[in-house]
């Protein structure tokens, strides 16, 4: 089989591909409308932290850094294992059917030091932005 290499969630004909069905919470969902809501809340409340928890079925709920991969079937997530401290993390994989909720809530930095990011955190621009 002649299969094109797999290209970013970016790329047109990827993205395509990730909108045609599935879960709510699935490819589409963290492709686009995540991220857009969360520089929307960032914009909104710049001097606030972004989190974003995903509740599973099996009654885990994950506090997220970042989201290093988006495949068909399932998400690969960086979670916190402490939210209070916010340095060690856990690389999860979840297949979407297991989300059931995505909170996006803002706190003040004395709450909550470190956050949710877009990029990964050894990005030079790492950030909500």
């Amino acid at each position: 089989m002649n299969e094109e290499p797999r290209t970013e969630a970016g790329d047109e004909q990827d993205l395509a591909r990730l909108l045609a069905v599935g879960p709510p919470f699935g490819p589409a969902f963290f492709a686009t409308i995540l991220a857009d809501r969360v520089r929307a809340a960032c914009e909104g409340q710049p001097e606030h932290v972004p989190v974003v928890e995903l509740q599973l079925a099996d009654g885990l709920t994950l506090d997220l850094c970042h989201v290093p991969g988006i495949e068909p079937q399932w998400l690969a997530v960086q979670a916190y294992r402490d939210r209070e401290t916010c340095e060690e993390m856990d690389l999860v994989f979840v297949p979407y059917a297991l989300i059931t909720r995505v909170t996006l809530s803002m706190w003040h930095p004395d709450q909550r030091p470190i956050g949710f990011q877009l990029t990964g955190p050894s990005s030079p621009d790492a950030g909500a932005d």
